[in-house]
C-alpha cells in the first residue's frame, strides 16, 4: 500500500477475503518448525536431550515422531489439521533438500518427502498432494 493511503479493507473485511480466497504458500516452514508440537514430539525431544543428542540428530527424529502421531492418534492429526485451518492456506508447497552435508542430502531429502507422503496418506480425507493444476481446485 502506498504510503499516505488509507487500507480500503477493514481488518475484518481482510480476514473474510483471505478465508474466502485460495491462498498458496510458497514458504511452507518444516515440519519440525514449532508450529505442530506434539505429546509425541515433545516425549522424543525429551529423551534424546536425556541422551545429549545433537540438533542434527534430533531434527530427523521429531519428523518422524509428528508422523506417528498423525498416523496413530486422533490428537496429532487434530493437532496438524488445526494449524493448517488457522493458516488460512489452501495449498502450501514444501522443500525439502536443505544444507545437508552432501553425503547425507540425497537421503535426508527423500525421507522428508516420504514423511509429507506419509501425512497426507494418513490424512487423506483432508489432504492430497498436487500434481496437476487441477488438484488445487480440488484443494479450494
Amino acid at each position: 500500500m502506498p504510503a499516505g493511503h488509507a487500507p480500503s479493507l477493514t481488518p475484518e473485511e481482510a480476514r473474510a477475503l483471505h478465508r474466502q480466497s485460495l491462498v498458496i504458500d510458497t514458504q511452507q516452514p518444516p515440519i519440525t518448525s514449532g508450529i505442530v508440537f506434539t505429546p509425541g514430539m515433545r516425549e522424543t525431544l525429551g529423551a534424546l536431550a536425556a541422551q545429549g543428542r545433537t540438533i542434527a540428530e534430533v531434527g530427523p527424529a521429531l519428523e518422524a515422531a509428528l508422523v506417528r502421531d498423525i498416523q496413530t492418534t486422533e490428537q496429532g492429526r487434530d493437532m496438524y489439521l488445526d494449524m493448517w485451518r488457522r493458516s488460512g492456506v489452501t495449498v502450501a508447497c514444501g522443500t525439502y533438500a536443505g544444507p545437508d552435508r552432501l553425503a547425507t542430502a540425497f537421503e535426508r531429502s527423500t525421507r522428508r518427502i516420504a514423511n509429507a507422503q506419509a501425512i497426507v496418506d494418513a490424512l487423506r480425507d483432508d489432504m492430497l498432494i498436487v500434481r496437476r493444476a487441477a488438484d488445487i481446485e480440488l484443494a479450494h
